[in-house]
């Protein structure tokens, strides 16, 4: 009976170890309540769900933009891996890759899979041993072409957007891609909204404009900016981000969901055994395109055929609207 007993325990202490679900966490550079964040929050729970209990941290380096912070959340970040021993880390947004992974995690024993770092990986040392990821491109082309054909002939273009380390970053890439298309572009970075506010009438001297991220603009209130934008607003306007659409006539919206999607994804085939230097860094491959028929009327512009025929109509509103 005694044996009979002790076997019985054996079995039962075996069964919750083999069924136990791993344990996934979140390294955010931003924090909750901002909309690229929680898009790729929204693509990581429902891609885990069932497959990895997901843990969070986020580091809020854009609203917090110092070094100092960065350095300092990280080594938090760092305590809470030893604390909790996950057994897989997703990491997204360069200022997760640039203050935790590079100096803590490289080609260690945890596996690392990487998103939303802007362009290029290069600054980072990717790949490393434990570590692929997928990187962040803005549609560029699509909205150059866009450009060309409803002004024919742009030379001179601004760029429009916060102040923080992913749109230098993006402005750098955005220079040379316009200047191969023969358009000079000009970058305009807002730390308030009244330097956005600034930027923005000072765009109206320029062909069109690229409206960027206000992510960092922490006095934003979008009512006033909305109601600025349909008052000042002569000149073509562009975006890329789903959630800057109102103030802008066309956007190209990168998919924030996506990054958070294809993070999952690969995140369950390294938890069932796949090598993570095995798995290519890609590069996203969707986007939306949202049309605003009012600022586009105003203004007296008219969209290229294909985009009107693809893209999504929207009617921004302030509240008191």
């Amino acid at each position: 009976m005694k044996k009979s007993r002790l076997i019985s325990l054996f079995f039962a202490l075996l069964i919750p170890a083999s069924s136990q679900a791993a344990t996934c966490l979140w390294v955010s550079s931003y924090t909750p309540n901002y909309e690229w964040n929680d898009g790729i929050g929204r693509g990581l729970h429902s891609g885990l769900a069932g497959q990895c209990d997901l843990l969070e941290f986020h580091l809020d380096t854009k609203r917090n933009r110092s070094s100092e912070f960065a350095q300092a959340q990280a080594k938090k970040a760092l305590a809470y891996i030893q604390q909790t021993k996950p057994d897989l880390i997703i990491a997204s947004d360069d200022n997760a890759s640039k203050y935790l992974v590079k100096p803590y995690l490289k080609d260690g024993s945890i596996p690392v899979v990487f998103c939303g770092i802007n362009w290029s990986v290069k600054e980072y040392g990717y790949p490393y041993k434990n570590a692929t990821g997928m990187i962040e491109v803005a549609p560029v082309q699509p909205l150059i072409n866009e450009a060309k054909k409803v002004l024919h002939n742009p030379k001179k273009a601004l760029y429009l957007t916060s102040d923080v380390k992913s749109s230098r970053k993006d402005f750098k890439q955005f220079s040379r891609l316009f200047s191969l298309a023969g358009i000079q572009l000009k970058g305009y970075f807002a730390e308030t909204m009244q330097e956005w506010k600034k930027g923005f009438k000072d765009a109206q001297n320029y062909d069109f404009i690229i409206i960027g991220s206000n992510g960092g603009i922490n006095d934003w209130q979008r009512d006033s900016v909305l109601s600025f934008v349909q008052q000042q607003s002569t000149k073509f306007s562009l975006a890329f981000h789903n959630w800057m659409a109102p103030f802008a006539m066309v956007t190209f919206n990168k998919i924030a969901e996506e990054q958070g999607e294809w993070a999952a994804t690969v995140a369950i085939e390294i938890l069932n055994g796949a090598d993570p230097q095995q798995i290519p860094i890609s590069p996203n491959r969707r986007w939306k395109i949202y049309a605003n028929p009012q600022l586009l009327a105003k203004n007296g512009y008219q969209l290229s055929p294909r985009t009107q025929r693809n893209a999504i109509n929207i009617a921004p509103k302030t509240h008191a609207d």
